[in-house]
Order: C-alpha cells, then structure tokens, then sequence
C-alpha cells in the first residue's frame, strides 16, 4: 500500500516554510491513531467521532532529513465496503475482516510495519 502526494510545493505555517512532498508514491510507517471529533457530514453543528490515522514517510524527507507526513481521516465504523475506515485497514491487512477479526485487531501490530 502506497500513499501519495498530488502537489509538490512548500506550506506555510506559523511563520515557518514546510516542505510538501512531491507528487508520488510512497513508502511510510503508521506512527499514531487518533480519537478525534469532526464535523458530521449530515449536520456541520454537530460533532462525532472520527479517527486520525498519522503516517510518515520511511524512506524518503524533506531536505533537512524530516519525513513527510500523510494524514487520513475516517469515521470509527468498519465493514461497509464505501467506509473510509473499511477501505483502509482492508488495504492495510490485505483482507476484509470479520466481526471477531475487527474486534480483535492489534492497532499496535500495524504501527510495526511499513505501508
């Protein structure tokens, strides 16, 4: 599984130039999920859950050495082939999981491995 960056380009930020990746495919390590709020899609005034899934790039950074970092946003619902969250960790383990699969998945088994 490859992420890939559409824009190569440099964001500012807090008075600071970051660098952006080129466009590509690249090889990275997923470093941390999050629990986060989010806006619902049916109504913006109201907050849900959601996951933040933090991904760095192994192999290749920035012209100071730092990796490239690659964000993805789900909702926390697994199973429906259209959910983000499906689509991802069906990527990610190379299967659509069962129930009992899911429940019994080891978040801390895939920040182990390069995606």
């Amino acid at each position: 599984m490859g992420f890939f960056a559409q824009h190569g380009s440099y964001a500012e930020g807090s008075g600071k130039r970051f660098a952006v990746a080129e466009a590509g495919i690249y090889t990275c390590a997923l470093i941390d999920i999050e629990a986060i709020q989010g806006k619902s899609f049916d109504d913006p005034n109201v907050m849900e859950p959601n996951l933040k899934f933090v991904f760095e790039t192994t192999e290749v950074g920035d012209d100071d050495g730092q990796p490239f970092r690659f964000v993805q946003f789900t909702k926390t619902f697994y199973g429906n082939d259209k959910a983000k969250l499906t689509i991802l960790l069906d990527s990610m383990t190379g299967k659509h999981m069962d129930r009992t699969e899911y429940q019994n998945l080891d978040i801390n088994a895939l920040k182990g491995k390069q995606w």
